[in-house]
């Protein structure tokens, strides 16, 4: 009883603990059962579309990926983690973010609470407390880390009478499972390394692979780039899809099936620095093929797509475009449809694909008639 007491004191406010921290690290999931676990937690009365794409299997049901997090208590942090196959940014001063990628404008929410940034899978292991209240704790022993002092805990999710209260404290470590065994750092309280668990095998592993706590930082790593500017208007909004063809003057295509994740919708005003018309972007998280699929749509041409590297050319009604990013390739297709500017861009679909999807685009009812705003 007295080392779950310590348990639960560290865990509780481990941030105070340290004043620096520098971490790298992986997330290793297995693709089968994250998704059944996925399923398991979503609640009935959810919708969740789970289609698959029409290309080519992944070799391994696993994949890793590496992050990086940077911390200074009491309010800063710093993380770089994949989506897909880029890398995201993100730079946090409290309520403050500034975050950028290669396939995202710069973007800040000018410490505008409403408008949120994730930091990827190392950020959730500073500061475990909103856990604490969807668990059981077990301490299994104690162990050795990273050359850090550990206590093991098995921790079991709670019934809850709120169907969504686990899910949503637990997303960040994996919903839907059965237990997970957290690495709590004896002195600093937070998590060295968390296993999610479903029917006794793992499924969702994040963990330090390399750490510093309470030396000196990398000057100017919690600092915006100076040579970067940074949208902190009200230009982005984040409506639902079905809501998007009254907001907008254009007609508004997605896809007739849905080619895997459920539809996250960015939509930006006008831009005059820039010469950006207001454009309606779509992004489809392909989980099971560890990419994402954007689909862009504006009433008025798109600035070109220019960026070092890329290869055009032209096919049937298409401009097609070739990126080489690292190991992978992202293929784009620019085209007009009924008075509709799109550009349809993914690194897990091919050229074939893109083209058989963009085919197949609907365009979306506009009842009750267009609000533009």
């Amino acid at each position: 009883m007295t080392e779950l007491a310590d348990v639960l004191e560290v865990m509780h406010n481990p941030g105070p603990r340290f004043h620096t921290l520098q971490a790298n690290g992986r997330a290793w999931r297995h693709r089968g059962r994250h998704t059944t676990a996925f399923r398991r937690a979503t609640p009935d009365d959810a919708t969740v579309l789970t289609a698959r794409g029409s290309g080519p299997a992944p070799s391994s049901d696993e994949e890793e990926e590496p992050w990086k997090v940077w911390a200074q208590t009491p309010e800063r942090m710093r993380a770089e983690f994949k989506v897909g196959n880029e890398t995201v940014n993100v730079i946090f001063h409290g309520d403050t973010w500034w975050g950028w990628s290669p396939s995202q404008a710069p973007r800040t929410n000018g410490g505008r609470t409403n408008y949120s940034h994730g930091g990827g899978p190392g950020a959730g292991l500073l500061d475990p407390s909103p856990i604490l209240s969807t668990v059981e704790l077990e301490v299994l022993g104690r162990t050795t880390v990273l050359g850090r002092s550990a206590y093991r805990v098995r921790a079991v999710p709670v019934v809850s009478d709120d169907p969504h209260g686990n899910r949503f404290a637990l997303h960040h470590f994996a919903s839907g499972s059965d237990e997970y065994e957290f690495l709590v750092d004896a002195d600093g309280g937070f998590l060295l390394r968390t296993e999610a668990r479903l029917g006794g095998e793992a499924f969702y592993v994040i963990e330090m692979t390399d750490l510093a706590v309470d030396s000196a930082l990398p000057d100017g790593i919690f600092d915006p780039p100076a040579s970067v500017a940074f949208d902190e208007s009200e230009r982005i909004r984040h409506p639902q899809l079905a809501d998007v063809p009254r907001l907008v003057d254009f007609t508004v295509f997605v896809f007739e099936q849905s080619p895997g994740g459920f539809p996250f919708v960015v939509m930006h005003s006008r831009d005059p620095d820039r010469g950006t018309p207001p454009t309606v972007m779509i992004i489809h998280s392909l989980d099971e093929r560890g990419g994402n699929l954007w689909l862009t749509e504006s009433g008025e041409p798109m600035p070109a797509d220019n960026a070092v590297g890329q290869v055009w050319r032209e096919e049937d009604e298409f401009r097609i475009g070739e990126l080489h990013v690292g190991d992978g390739t992202t293929y784009t297709l620019q085209f007009e449809r009924d008075g509709t500017y799109l550009r349809l861009s993914s690194a897990v679909f091919s050229t074939e694909e893109l083209v058989g999807l963009a085919r197949r685009l609907l365009p979306m009812p506009t009842d009750p008639p267009r609000l533009v705003r």
